[in-house]
């Protein structure tokens, strides 16, 4: 993950949601965190990947957001 992710996710969502960059890891509020890298994923309850990313996330209610931020990059990547 990169710059380029972090200001497509920021512009997907506004200020509506918190996001920054932990090294490769595009952490998402307090919810989790999303990387293209599988050895960054540390959890093995609370994890999953989506289109070629991977995601860990903190509670299990917030699986569907990390998924909804995926399908955002995704979708936007597909259009560019």
């Amino acid at each position: 993950m990169d710059t380029t992710h972090l200001e497509k996710a920021r512009k997907m969502y506004g200020f509506s949601m918190d996001f920054s960059l932990d090294g490769n890891k595009l952490r998402v509020a307090n919810d989790g965190y999303i990387t293209d890298n599988p050895a960054d994923i540390t959890a093995k309850k609370h994890s999953g990947n989506m289109n070629g990313y991977y995601y860990q996330f903190t509670k299990k209610g917030y699986q569907c957001e990390i998924i909804a931020v995926i399908r955002a990059i995704s979708e936007h990547e597909a259009l560019a």
